[in-house]
């Protein structure tokens, strides 16, 4: 079967140094996957090769089988390839309803404003803002502004959404609501890719969990097996991590 993305050897360099490098894993379409790593470990530069952001300086990318990498955003969202941004930045004077009516007519290529506006709405309830939908952006909390940032998301009908630190700045109580939502995202039959420092989160929420350190992909695999995967252990979770974890779980 096609995977739903592959990429294939990708690499990306600044300057002469290589933020990515030579990077290859497959998606499966409805799988949940955490992306985890130290900073400056090259995750968020990963997503936005994926996302168009930036072209790779070598190696492939795929969508459905067929080469993606270097093509524009609004093409890439246009064939289903979403994401969140770690700052979120919601246009502020406009309602929480015309924001999302902005990613519904933009990168869905909604046909009208009554359609926009009626996708625009399915998204309001889906992700709990409904009651807020007439209020502008900018009186949002930040739990809210997150749930906007995925309802804007969804307005796009992804087939791939990527996630970056979407649950960083919330209490615990706002991140058991976020992983409710994006369990929900999932069932819709959505492949999600998480950037998550919460190791708690990435060992409840995710099916598979890909390691990236100094660019390079170290580790994808089970949650389990990448905690006792000895590089993991070393470049990013600690031994005293990997050792109360394997404790909890003997």
């Amino acid at each position: 079967m096609v995977p739903l993305l592959e990429l294939r050897d990708v690499s990306c360099t600044f300057g002469g140094v290589r933020a990515v490098r030579g990077v290859s894993f497959r998606l499966k379409q409805g799988e949940i996957v955490g992306l985890i790593g130290p900073n400056g470990a090259g995750k968020t530069t990963l997503v936005n090769l994926i996302s168009g952001v930036y072209a790779p300086a070598s190696g492939q990318i795929l969508h459905r089988g067929e080469r993606v990498d270097g093509m524009k955003p609004f093409r890439l969202a246009a064939r289903g390839i979403a994401r969140t941004f770690q700052i979120v930045q919601p246009f502020p004077a406009m309602t929480v309803l015309e924001n999302v009516m902005a990613a519904s007519l933009f990168a869905a290529r909604r046909k009208g404003m009554a359609a926009a506006r009626a996708a625009a709405m399915e998204q309001l309830e889906f992700t709990g803002l409904a009651p807020l939908a007439h209020r502008p952006a900018m009186e949002l909390t930040l739990a809210n502004r997150k749930r906007l940032e995925l309802a804007k998301s969804l307005a796009m009908e992804p087939q791939l959404l990527m996630l970056d630190e979407v649950n960083a700045g919330l209490n615990s109580a706002e991140v058991e609501q976020a992983l409710e939502l994006i369990r929900a995202i999932a069932a819709r039959g959505v492949t999600i890719v998480i950037i998550e420092h919460l190791l708690k989160v990435v060992m409840t929420l995710c099916q598979r969990v890909v390691v990236l350190h100094h660019g390079e992909l170290i580790a994808d695999g089970a949650p389990r097996d990448v905690v006792e995967d000895e590089r993991v252990v070393s470049a990013y979770l600690g031994a005293r991590y990997a050792e109360r974890y394997r404790r909890r779980h003997a």
